[in-house]
């Protein structure tokens, strides 16, 4: 697969991932285990692959998530253009990760 794929619990919890999101985002073993949303994006911030602010986007993502709404959201990051389709699956939240740069470059 080409995409990172995650899941989380709707408590935002990290359930599982794949190597591609390990890969996209220069994660290490111990955010790869259960861990909360918010410690994941603090982490990628150390990494320098999240420049948002985990104290208002974990809530805010939860909250949208929990309405039963899609979020597609786009993230520039380190010369990358990154695309995350985000859906409630049973109440857990699923999340695909995309490198679009080259599509993005493509359309000017």
């Amino acid at each position: 697969m080409s995409a990172g794929l995650c899941m989380w619990s709707p408590s935002g919890h990290l359930i599982l991932c794949n190597e591609r999101y390990v890969q996209m985002y220069n994660l290490t073993a111990e955010v790869t285990r259960p861990v909360a949303l918010r410690d994941l994006l603090l982490h990628r911030i150390r990494m320098g692959n999240f420049p948002g602010d985990p104290d208002r986007i974990s809530p805010n993502l939860l909250a949208t998530i929990a309405k039963g709404k899609t979020v597609t959201s786009m993230l520039e990051n380190e010369g990358r253009s990154l695309r995350s389709p985000t859906a409630d699956a049973r109440r857990r939240l699923v999340a695909t990760h995309e490198d679009v740069t080259e599509q993005r470059k493509s359309r000017g």
